[in-house]
């Protein structure tokens, strides 16, 4: 059986600002795959089902970390699916599969899969990165 990350956040934002917030460069590099001390760039990103995508992270010891793959389905504050491929973290592919639901007045239900991956290396990452998500939405 493949293992599943799941998790939830009900986020103080629309549907359509936190799909923005996965795919629009300058909301992404706010926080996603965003630590203290580090620098995101997005060199590619080909925002169509089957378009290619680059998040390039730059540790404080200019190590280069590439996040990429590829966009699978996007319909625009609904669903959000790509692959994710991350050698320097873990092997293989992943698949991430978003469902953006309005969650009442000003919220939206972020419900989140990925699979492909052990969810103890990515878990607490994801969670700390949904975090910052939210900071940079309520602001």
């Amino acid at each position: 059986m493949t293992p599943i990350v799941h998790l939830q956040e009900n986020i103080p934002a629309s549907s359509k600002s936190v799909f923005e917030a996965w795919t629009v460069p300058g909301l992404m590099v706010q926080w996603l795959f965003k630590s203290p001390d580090n620098k995101i760039a997005v060199p590619l990103q080909e925002l169509v089902n089957g378009g290619k995508y680059s998040i390039l992270e730059t540790t404080a010891g200019n190590e280069k970390i590439d996040h990429f793959g590829t966009y699978l389905a996007i319909v625009p504050g609904e669903l959000l699916s790509f692959t994710l491929e991350v050698p320097w973290h873990f092997p293989g592919v992943t698949t991430v599969v978003i469902h953006f639901k309005t969650a009442g007045e000003g919220y939206c239900l972020m419900d989140f899969q990925q699979s492909g991956v052990d969810p103890k290396i990515v878990t607490a990452n994801w969670q700390t990165m949904f975090t910052q998500l939210k900071s940079i939405l309520t602001i």
